[in-house]
């Protein structure tokens, strides 16, 4: 995790190793129950809320959430206005 103030302008970004999420996927993994398709559907559990919800809660702060995938990591970025 990397945390940086930037122009009024709090960035947190996290990183993960490990499987990558396709672009196609990208603005879907956000929608609620969305998952990413699998072949073993038991491999990665989750409901499709957690993403959904933190970009709720990010929006209702006034910030964006962004995703990036590739290299075998995925990562995901939180902007939050401060002041």
């Amino acid at each position: 995790m990397q945390l940086t103030l930037r122009d009024q302008t709090l960035q947190f970004r996290i990183t993960n190793t490990g499987v990558t999420i396709a672009e196609s996927f990208h603005r879907l993994i956000f929608k609620p129950f969305y998952r990413v398709p699998s072949t073993d559907p038991y491999q990665f559990p989750g409901t499709g809320l957690g993403l959904a919800t933190v970009r709720h809660l990010v929006s209702l702060l006034g910030g964006s959430i962004q995703v990036e995938s590739g290299n075998h990591q995925v990562g995901f970025q939180i902007n939050l206005p401060i002041g």
